[in-house]
Formats: structure tokens, sequence, C-alpha cells
């Protein structure tokens, strides 16, 4: 029996790709999470279009029907922009107090659905998937700014960094992602996943031990991840071997 399109919408959806212990295009998995069911706000009429979208990226492979339908969610909720009125897009009321509370500027702020950070974040990953690299990051930007408090917009953007060669941005972003992460709707699914992305980057960047730390921490969160195993494979046999270590060993034969 086919999923819901709603239903589709809120489980969250992943897409995978390959890692250093399997070769081919250097990525992780990212998220194309839609994660507009918790409190409405102003666009919240478009919920149905974007869960419309979301089945056309993920189940109907229709990326041209979801672009159309999402660049007219992104073309309302750029609309709202007024000079002198803060914008703020949040997962839930807790989110929201949180962040106006911690950042505090004075100006008056209108609340905005989820659904118009979503739309941005979806248009990304449409883009990445065209290898349109730079509209994927100026709507990654669009994501961040209107929901500065969702963690997910900061690992997509961790991860079309990483494709990038800018690691160091890259694992910044990660942390970035795991932080706010912390004491949100976000579950351990995304955390893992995140933390598998930061584990890749210190790879990258030949930072041996955080890196195993970082693969080690993402199964504790999804016990037997595939992933995260062959990654720790790659770094038992990639990692240099410590100095000390190396000239105590016995050799074979004596």
């Amino acid at each position: 029996m086919k999923a819901s399109i709603l239903g589709i919408a809120a489980a969250g959806l992943l897409v995978v790709s390959t890692a250093h212990a399997g070769g081919g295009d250097p990525s992780i998995r990212r998220t194309t999470y839609l994660q507009s069911q918790g409190k409405e706000g102003i666009g919240s009429q478009y919920r149905e279009d974007l869960a419309v979208a979301g089945k056309a990226i993920h189940v109907d492979n229709d990326l041209p029907r979801a672009r159309t339908i999402l660049l007219r969610i992104a073309a309302f909720c750029e609309a709202l922009a007024r000079p002198g009125m803060r914008l703020v897009a949040a997962q839930d009321d807790a989110q929201y107090e949180r962040f106006i509370a911690d950042h505090p500027t004075g100006e008056p702020t209108q609340f905005v659905d989820m659904t118009c950070a979503d739309a941005f974040k979806n248009l990304a990953f449409i883009d990445i998937e065209t290898g349109d690299r730079d509209a994927a990051m100026r709507r990654l930007d669009q994501s961040i700014a209107l929901a500065p408090a969702w963690a997910d917009p900061h690992a997509e953007k961790g991860f079309l960094l990483g494709q990038l060669g800018r690691h160091e941005d890259a694992l910044a972003e990660y942390r970035t992602a795991l932080a706010l992460a912390d004491g949100s709707s976000l579950g351990d699914g995304f955390k893992a996943l995140a933390w598998r992305g930061t584990g890749y980057m210190l790879i990258e960047l030949q930072r041996w031990d955080e890196a195993r730390a970082a693969y080690d921490r993402s199964l504790e969160l999804e016990p037997g991840n595939a992933l995260a195993k062959e990654e720790l494979e790659f770094i038992a046999k990639s990692a240099p071997i410590p100095e000390a270590q190396a000239t105590t060993e016995p050799v074979p034969g004596e």
C-alpha cells in the first residue's frame, strides 16, 4: 500500500550517497526532511503543496514538477519581506520562543510557517541533484536565514561545502547542525547522520582520532549503521600508526 502524501512529508526521507569506504563520489547521506507539520504560521496554506512536491521528488522522481511547485511557494515566501519586520520560522513554539529570547532586536517579528524554510531547502536539494551548486548555496542560505534555529539546512550545507572541497567550512556547518539538534524535535537518526558528516570531513582533514570518535558517536545513536562501520574500517586501514606504537611493536618472526 502506498504511503499518503502527508505521511511521506511527516516521516522524513533520506537520500543515500557513497563515502570513502565505497569509493566514488565523496559525499555523505543527507536529509531531505519535510518539517512542516508543527506550529502553523504564515504560509501554512502551502503545506499540502509542499507534500506534493516531496512526493514528486522522492516517489515519482519528477524534479521539474517539484521545482515548479516549490518555486511557487518560494515566491510567496520571498514576498513576505518588509523593511523593519523580522521573519522567523521554527519547528515548534519552544524553539521559536527560545530563539526570540536569545536574539532580541526590538523589531516586530512575524512567525512564518516552516513550509517556507522547507521549500527553500528542497529547492537546494534539486539544485544539487541537477548540478547547480551556486543556486543550491543561495537557497540553503535563504532557509537558514528564515529558520535560524533549524539544524537540517546546516547539515545539507555541510554536504554541499564538502562537495566543493571546503572541508573546514563543511565541518563547521555539521557542528552547527549538531548544536542546534540538541533540544530540537530532530531525533537520533538526524544526529547520527550529522555525526557521520562530521566524521567524513575530519577524515578529509586527516584528523583521524576525531574522525574515529565522530563515527563512534554516530553508532551510539544508530547502532549497526553499515556506513559508519565501513568508515571506521577505512580509518583503521588509512590512519598512520603512532610513532611510539610503531617502534615498540615486535617484528614478525623475532
